[in-house]
């Protein structure tokens, strides 16, 4: 087998941002009881996707929420429930996200045609 190490090369990176410390856990959950004997847990990020304005969207599994970063780095909370969303994809009309989770609930009235978060 040939080694893809010729292929490869270095690429500088900076960081553009992160989480801010007030969106942090650590918190206990159901997830953390199940996953993590019971301790406190902070919240990962999974399911990335953006808009056609740039911002990046996120989910905070298994917390329970969404995240929209804008193009400078600022962090905005749009969706918390009940859930451990895993992924999303945005809508074409660049209106709303379809979050994707492992738990299920009903989700919140503030949000419309079920699991569809207004961006």
């Amino acid at each position: 087998m040939q080694s893809l190490r010729p292929l490869l090369r270095n690429v500088a990176t900076s960081m553009h941002t992160e989480m801010p410390q007030e969106l942090r856990g650590p918190v206990v959950m159901e997830w953390s009881r199940a996953n993590k004997r019971g301790r406190p847990a902070n919240p990962f990020l999974e399911g990335l996707c953006s808009d056609r304005a740039g911002h990046l969207y996120v989910t905070g599994a298994p917390h329970g929420r969404i995240f929209r970063i804008s193009l400078d780095g600022q962090w905005t909370a749009i969706a918390e429930y009940d859930g451990e969303p895993d992924g999303q994809i945005l809508h074409p009309n660049g209106e709303r996200l379809r979050i994707a989770g492992y738990k299920q609930v009903s989700p919140p009235s503030t949000w419309q045609r079920g699991w569809l978060a207004r961006c």
